[in-house]
């Protein structure tokens, strides 16, 4: 659209290799170590103050929060403010940071990105036969 300021894609392609890193993570691998190590994070998780068996809920709430981020289309509209830019759509700009996060990262990332947390989401709640 004439005049208004729009990300560029060369912008997006600073996140190729920090994107490329979190792809490459062996989501089988990730949940088997999650499973494993369960009741220490647990523990960390309530040494923060936190109840220790609700960890397991906040990893998947955390996975569902990102999950749900939109996906705008190729560029959303930006709105020069100061020195930063904000969404022009109010929707957008309403987004928790962890969400337009991910937003910046271009919508291939995202794209790619969430398949990736589908499929840690799958595997963290397939618990193996056995394990516990």
């Amino acid at each position: 659209v004439a005049g208004g300021i729009y990300p560029s894609t060369d912008n997006y392609r600073r996140y190729d290799t920090l994107v490329a890193l979190i792809l490459g993570i062996d989501v089988a691998a990730t949940a088997e170590i999650f499973h494993r190590y369960r009741p220490l994070l647990e523990q960390a998780y309530g040494q923060l103050g936190l109840p220790p068996e609700q960890f397991d809920a906040a990893v998947l709430e955390a996975i569902d929060h990102l999950l749900a981020t939109p996906e705008p289309g190729p560029a959303p509209e930006l709105v020069a403010e100061s020195v930063a830019y904000r969404y022009a759509d109010p929707q957008l700009e309403a987004l928790g940071s962890a969400r337009k996060q991910l937003l910046r990262t271009g919508p291939a990332h995202v794209s790619a990105l969430k398949a990736w947390l589908r499929e840690l989401r799958e595997a963290l709640t397939t618990h193996p036969s056995g394990a516990d």
